[in-house]
C-alpha cells in the first residue's frame, strides 16, 4: 500500500473493506489480507504466496526464499540487474507491503501470521502453485484426487508420528514407479519433510523435477546417483553421508542452488562441480574441496556468487581456484594447516566483487600469533573471522584497506597475544557493526568516535579477559545498542556509557542489554 499513489479512490476502497478497522471475525481480516494481495504487484503475489511453504511460527530466512523463488523460475536476470539484484528488490517490495513482519535488525528473516498464512496456502492451493500437504491426507488420496493437485508439493509430516507404514505408504506413493501414478510424474517440485524413505525407492520417474529438498533423512547411493538423473532440476537440497559428489551429479546442466547436510567432516566437490555451469549458491554444512589440476581445461563457474564452506590449504597458492570463480559475492572457507610450517592466507583481492568473507582457521595447538599478509578486495562489506590470533597492526590493516566494511565479526580470536588492542590513527569509515565473540585482549586502546565514525551496534560476548569498554563509545552519534552476555566484568563500563550518552544528549537513546545465562 505504501508503494501505490494516495488517491482518493484508494482511500474509499480501503475504508470500505476494513468497515473503520473493526474486524467482527476471521472472514473480515481475509478481506483486509485480500485487499492488500490485490495491490501487491503481479510479479511479487506468487513471491509472496510461496510464503506458507515454510510451517507457520518459523523464521523464514531471506536467503532461502530467494534460492526457491529461483527455482520456481519467479525471478529471472535482466540485462541490467543480476538474479540477486532482482531478488534484493522483491524482499523489499514484500517488506514494504506490510504483510510480512521482519525479524532481526539487518532485516534477514521474516514470519507470517497465521491468518496470513492460512491466506497463502489456500490462495496457492486455488491457483494450483503449490500444494501444502500433510502424509495423512496424502496417504489417503487417490490418484484422481492427486491429479487435481498443483505440481508442487509441499509434505508437512507430524513430528511426533512414529507410524513407519504410513510414512511408507505415502513415500512409497511418491517414490516407486511402479505404483504407476499418473500425477506423480508430472510434479514439478517436491519439499518432504519425512525421516523414512522405504526399501524400494527411486527417483528417476521424476523426470520433471526443477526443485527437490530431502534435508530429513541420509540418502542413500543408489538414490543419489538417480538424482543425476533429473536434469531440469534448478534447486537441490539433500542429507548424504558422503566423501564426494556423485558423477552422475554432473549432467545436472541446469542446476543452480546447491545444498548439502553431509555427515562426514570433508566433500569433495570436483571434478562434478565443473560441469554445472548455472550454479549461483553453493553451500556444504561440513567443509568441501575443489582441486585446481583436476580437469585439463580450465573451467569458470561464472554464476556462482556464494560458496560455503571451502577448504583451502596454507600451503597452496589459492589464486589459481579463485579465478575459476570470478564472480563471487559471499565466500565462506576454513584453513587446513594440519601440515603447514609456514602460515599464508589465501589472496582474496582477485576476487573483486566479494562482499562477504566468512574465514575460519581451526589449529587448536597453534598459539603463534601469525603476521597475516592480508589481500582483500576493496568490494568487502562484511568480515568473519573465527579462531585468528592476531597483531593489532594486523586488525588495524583490515580497517584501512576496507572503505566499505560495515559489519566485522571476531570469533575466538587471541589479539595481541591476550594483551593491548590498540586502535589509535584507526578508522573503520563505514563499519556499522562490530561482533567480539569470546576474544581475548584485555585492554582496548581506542577513540571510539574516531575509530568507529558511524557505528551502530556493539556486541561483546565471553570477552572475559577485557577490563572496560572504553567511554569514549559514548561519543559515537549514531550508536544504538551495546549487548553484552558472559562479561560481567563490563557492565558497570556499559552503564557509565549509558549514562553518559544520556547527559550529553539530553535523552535515553542508547539501549544496553545483558545477558546472563545461569
Amino acid at each position: 500500500m505504501s508503494r501505490k499513489e494516495k488517491k482518493e479512490v484508494l482511500w474509499l476502497e480501503i475504508l470500505n473493506n476494513l468497515s473503520s478497522f473493526i474486524f467482527k471475525d476471521e472472514e473480515e481480516v481475509m478481506k483486509v489480507i485480500q485487499l492488500s494481495y490485490d495491490h501487491l504487484s503481479d510479479h511479487l503475489k506468487p513471491c509472496f504466496l510461496y510464503l506458507a511453504s515454510y510451517p507457520k511460527d518459523e523464521d523464514i530466512e531471506f536467503s532461502q526464499l530467494k534460492d526457491l523463488w529461483s527455482s520456481e523460475g519467479l525471478v529471472e536476470q535482466t540485462d541490467l540487474k543480476s538474479v540477486e539484484e532482482v531478488t534484493e528488490v522483491f524482499v523489499d517490495e514484500l517488506i514494504a507491503s506490510s504483510l510480512v513482519i521482519v525479524r532481526g535488525r539487518r532485516k534477514q528473516r521474516c514470519q507470517i501470521h497465521d491468518l496470513v498464512h492460512d491466506f497463502c496456502s489456500i490462495k496457492a492451493r486455488t491457483e494450483k502453485l503449490f500444494d501444502l500437504t500433510s502424509s495423512i491426507v496424502l496417504s489417503s488420496s487417490s490418484s484422481s484426487d492427486l491429479r487435481q493437485r498443483s505440481r508442487t508439493l509441499i509434505i508437512d509430516v507430524d513430528p511426533h508420528s512414529n507410524d513407519e507404514d504410513l510414512h511408507s505408504g505415502y513415500t512409497s506413493s511418491l517414490f516407486n514407479p511402479e505404483k504407476r501414478n499418473p500425477y506423480v510424474k508430472h510434479l514439478l517440485s517436491l519439499q518432504l519433510e519425512c525421516s523414512y524413505l522405504p526399501p524400494i525407492c527411486h527417483v528417476r520417474h521424476l523426470r520433471l523435477l526443477k526443485r527437490l529438498e530431502l534435508l530429513c533423512m541420509i540418502l542413500r547411493d543408489t538414490f543419489l546417483n538417480e538424482i543425476g538423473m533429473l536434469v531440469h532440476l534448478r534447486c537441490l537440497r539433500i542429507m548424504i553421508q558422503a566423501e564426494a559428489l556423485p558423477p552422475s551429479f554432473s549432467n545436472l546442466c541446469n542446476l543452480e542452488t546447491l545444498v548439502v547436510v553431509n555427515f562426514r567432516p570433508d566433500l569433495v566437490l570436483s571434478p562434478t562441480i565443473w560441469s554445472l555451469a548455472k550454479l549461483r549458491h553453493v553451500k556444504i554444512n561440513s567443509i568441501c574441496s575443489v582441486f585446481n589440476s583436476d580437469i585439463d581445461k580450465p573451467t569458470e563457474l561464472e554464476n556462482l556468487t556464494i560458496l560455503d564452506r571451502l577448504k583451502l590449504s596454507c600451503l597452496v597458492d589459492s589464486e589459481n581456484i579463485f579465478k575459476r570463480f570470478p564472480n563471487l559475492r559471499t565466500l565462506g572457507f576454513q584453513l587446513d594447516c594440519s601440515v603447514a610450517e609456514q602460515i599464508y592466507f589465501p589472496r582474496l583481492d582477485v576476487l573483486n566483487k566479494l562482499e562477504k568473507v566468512c574465514a575460519s582457521f581451526e589449529c587448536c595447538w597453534d598459539t603463534r600469533v601469525h603476521q597475516f599478509d592480508f589481500h582483500f578486495p576493496s568490494s568487502l562489506k562484511e568480515v568473519e573471522m573465527d579462531g585468528f590470533n592476531l597483531t593489532s597492526d594486523a586488525l588495524s590493516g583490515i580497517g584501512r584497506s576496507l572503505p566499505n566494511l560495515q559489519k566485522l565479526e571476531l570469533v575466538g580470536t587471541i589479539i595481541q597475544g591476550g594483551k593491548e588492542w590498540n586502535m589509535e590513527q584507526v578508522t573503520f569509515h563505514n563499519l556499522k557493526s562490530l561482533k567480539l565473540f569470546n576474544v581475548f585482549f584485555s585492554e582496548w586502546q581506542v577513540t571510539a568516535d574516531e575509530s568507529f565514525p558511524v557505528l551502530e551496534e556493539l556486541e561483546i560476548r565471553f570477552c572475559i579477559e577485557l577490563v572496560e569498554i572504553p567511554l569514549s563509545f559514548g561519543d559515537i552519534a549514531s550508536l544504538k545498542s551495546i549487548s553484552l552476555e558472559r562479561s560481567p566484568q563490563l557492565k558497570e563500563s556499559a552503564r557509565n556509557i549509558k549514562k553518559y550518552v544520556e547527559e550529553i544528549n539530553g535523552e535515553d537513546k542508547l539501549k544496553v542489554k545483558y545477558q546472563s545465562w545461569t
